[in-house]
């Protein structure tokens, strides 16, 4: 017999717990057990985990689109609270507005929205979106709450301008974050999305200004409210965006993926297929691309585990000078120019026209949010078939793009029609479908200026498309303020009428000058 205090005879048997010869049934279900259960320094591991895939690529992204869709509702809301406001802030005796002066706020707004949004887009093109926005955002929201501390003409006159010099930033940053963030198929949708919350704000943004001013008895915190909610989702978004993976500013990954880890093997340089003759493997988008011979097929066949990894390169910014030289983009300039003052028409003169044409009480310009919600309606449908569209024109994704703004524009003529209506209800239907066809537009153009142009340029375009689409509603506006006034040669039905032919125009401007160049690359 063995003593207890003496080892066993096969100390085998109990050194290697795991011995079918040393253990009872009972006593390996009990390590069994105990082999299940994590060790303590897990515990903190798993619970971080889903917070840590929230900023993995693949969840990150719809991250974006929730800051994105916060800071756009606050950016419309601001935007917009003003029109809302139009015969409340006339009947205040301390602003001292009437009719012209209002529209020289609208008119201030807007001239200091078209010069800040070209630089903008420069800006977020130079600096990136996260410290864009951080600064475009904190100034929009400092000037949304001076708007409700105005005391005169003078002081809403100004901040109503700094207003204008700031909310610009937000376009550009979201198609710069949306064309770096989106796969390429799904540009239209996701681009659409990262402007979801504008949408939103527009439709929530008459029955929000509403109840504000009526619970708490002033208009004002209907500016200072929303005002200090944007500071808060600007200090939010500085300290959680980031980029695509390695993604730098400037730069873009051409799959929108994250570049491969670096223990993956690079493929062997001398065992790389040779690019077609002419080509070149950091040929810009404005070069000639690969042909797709035979020996584009052999290429592919041969290098089809290493191009899973990796990725071609971006096609290179094009300089200032190279960018105003295209034709593409004096194309969608000018579409912006002559639809823009379709859309701002109903964002900045609907609530009053409503009022003082249609005899709508200010409490039911919870209305005009029916007419916010189409066009949130068109924009995301006019995403998604430009989308099916570019599927579908796989030789050409940019000529199903533009067929959709043809068959878009068609329902523009609506326009002149509205002053011819009797009753509030068909012109409720028309504006809707009107907003509709302004916001296809918009989430139509978008995507095409990334099927053309390189992500280092594309915030560049948008904000020189957004800066002539905002000269054009000034020079608009300056004719609409005195439309029907004695001595002015215009009325209000030619205004409407004028309207009714834009989209129109824009579509024969988009079709003779928006093409890529020939043997251009996809970007």
């Amino acid at each position: 017999m063995f003593s207890p205090e003496k080892p066993p005879t096969h100390p085998t048997a109990t050194t290697h717990p795991t011995s079918p010869t040393s253990t009872t049934p009972a006593t390996r279900a009990t390590r069994t057990t105990r082999a299940t259960l994590p060790a303590p320094a897990a515990f903190p591991a798993r619970i971080l985990r889903p917070i840590r895939a929230l900023f993995a690529d693949s969840m990150f992204r719809w991250f974006v689109l929730a800051m994105l869709f916060c800071v756009s509702f606050l950016n419309y809301l601001d935007r917009t609270t003003l029109s809302v406001l139009q015969e409340t802030l006339i009947a205040e005796p301390s602003l001292g507005l009437d009719q012209s002066r209002y529209g020289d706020i609208v008119n201030a707004f807007l001239l200091c929205y078209a010069g800040a949004l070209m630089l903008s887009g420069w800006v977020v093109d130079k600096i990136g979106p996260r410290i864009a926005l951080l600064i475009f955002a904190v100034a929009w929201s400092v000037s949304t709450i001076g708007c409700g501390l105005s005391h005169s003409f003078a002081m809403l006159f100004v901040f109503r301008a700094l207003l204008g010099m700031a909310e610009p930033g937000l376009a550009p940053v979201s198609i710069r974050v949306a064309t770096a963030w989106a796969p390429r198929n799904s540009r239209g949708l996701y681009m659409n999305l990262c402007s979801v919350g504008g949408s939103v704000g527009n439709i929530a943004t008459a029955s929000i200004v509403v109840w504000l001013t009526t619970i708490t008895g002033t208009w004002r915190h209907a500016f200072i409210l929303p005002g200090i909610a944007g500071l808060l989702i600007a200090a939010v978004w500085w300290l959680s965006y980031r980029d695509p993976g390695g993604v730098k500013t400037g730069a873009k990954l051409a799959d929108n993926k994250p570049p491969a880890p670096a223990s993956a093997p690079a493929p062997a340089p001398a065992s790389a297929p040779a690019p077609p003759s002419g080509a070149s493997a950091n040929a810009s988008a404005y070069a000639p691309a690969p042909s797709s011979g035979a020996s584009a097929s052999a290429s592919a066949s041969a290098s089809a585990p290493a191009s899973a990894s990796a990725s071609p390169p971006a096609p290179a910014p094009l300089t200032w000078p190279q960018l105003w030289g295209t034709r593409a983009l004096w194309g969608i300039v000018l579409a912006r120019l002559v639809s823009d003052p379709v859309w701002n028409f109903i964002l900045y003169w609907l609530p009053g026209y409503l009022e003082k044409q249609q005899s709508v009480a200010f409490g039911r310009l919870g209305l005009v949010g029916f007419i916010f919600l189409a066009s949130f309606i068109g924009g995301l449908g006019a995403s998604i078939l430009s989308d099916i569209f570019a599927r579908r024109h796989k030789t050409d994704p940019l000529l199903g793009r533009k067929k959709l703004l043809y068959l878009v524009s068609i329902a523009g003529p609506l326009c002149m029609f509205v002053p011819h209506f009797d009753n509030l209800v068909p012109v409720i239907v028309a504006f809707c479908v009107i907003a509709a066809v302004c916001m296809s537009w918009m989430s139509g153009l978008a995507p095409i200026i990334a099927e053309i142009f390189p992500i280092g340029n594309v915030a560049s375009v948008w904000g020189i498309a957004g800066t002539f689409g905002a000269l054009g509603t000034i020079g608009f506006n300056l004719l609409l303020k005195r439309a029907g006034q004695p001595g002015f040669p215009l009325t209000l039905n030619q205004m409407f009428l004028a309207m009714g032919f834009m989209h129109l125009a824009s579509a024969i401007i988009l079709f003779a000058l928006v093409r890529r160049p020939k043997g251009a690359a996809r970007p």
